[in-house]
């Protein structure tokens, strides 16, 4: 079995950005999940770039909870505030799903399908000329069920081999 050290939200901030670059040039991970729509978004390009000899795990970290919508936020309005910006947890995506009309419930896949779609070229772009190794959810939300399937979907599309899946008790 081979063991990864990972860290979540590349690119969420400055101040998260830093520590997480500075603990992997120092060779304390092997990768990282990143955020698609995090406000330190160029300096991640920038040290993926300058450190391009250097391996790095590229995980994509699909979220629906903080910062703005990586597709339009008019045509996924099921997922954001009046600013745009992703409004979702856990709790109120189950919630939404569980209160919600068969209609609400196809509005809503087919608007995470797109958010999420927009977030993976996004960071795929973000990285590149590397390649996305797999995705993951910020705080564990592609592992709704009724989001898993569209998660798997996506990374198939996109020759994205693994999806990180969480077994906590």
């Amino acid at each position: 079995m081979k063991i990864y050290l990972h860290s979540d939200d590349l690119a969420a901030t400055e101040c998260i950005t830093k520590a997480i670059l500075d603990r992997w040039m120092h060779g304390y991970l092997d990768g990282f999940s990143v955020m698609a729509n995090g406000e330190a978004w160029q300096p991640t390009k920038e040290a993926l770039v300058k450190e391009a000899t250097r391996p790095a795990r590229l995980i994509a970290h699909l979220n629906l909870s903080e910062g703005p919508s990586s597709a339009t936020p008019s045509q996924v309005p099921l997922l954001v505030d009046d600013e745009g910006n992703l409004k979702h947890g856990f709790g109120s995506l189950a919630a939404l799903w569980l209160k919600g009309s068969d209609g609400l419930r196809q509005a809503l896949l087919m608007q995470v399908e797109q958010e999420w779609r927009a977030q993976i070229c996004r960071v795929s772009e973000m990285v590149a000329p590397r390649v996305v190794n797999g995705v993951d959810g910020h705080v564990h939300v592609h592992m709704l069920p009724f989001l898993f399937p569209i998660a798997a979907r996506l990374a198939h599309e996109a020759g994205i081999p693994v999806i990180r899946v969480s077994r906590e008790p």
